[in-house]
């Protein structure tokens, strides 16, 4: 029997502006420049993923409510 893995990404993980806004903190306290550049590229690949994610949804509930009337 094969065990299979797969890839590891932080971004599965940042699922809301809280968890960026603590991994981000937490690269900082790191103090490694390098640390903080890849923890900004993941933040925005994690709101670019919700952006494509939720781009199909309405914008607000007012919005959706003034369509269907």
């Amino acid at each position: 029997m094969a065990i299979t893995f797969s890839r590891y990404d932080t971004v599965d993980y940042l699922a809301t502006e809280a968890d960026i806004a603590a991994y981000l903190a937490a690269a900082e306290e790191d103090g490694d420049p390098s640390v903080m550049a890849a923890a900004r590229q993941d933040a925005e690949r994690a709101r670019a993923r919700w952006r494509s994610l939720t781009s199909h949804l309405p914008k607000d509930d007012a919005s959706a409510d003034k369509s269907e009337r």
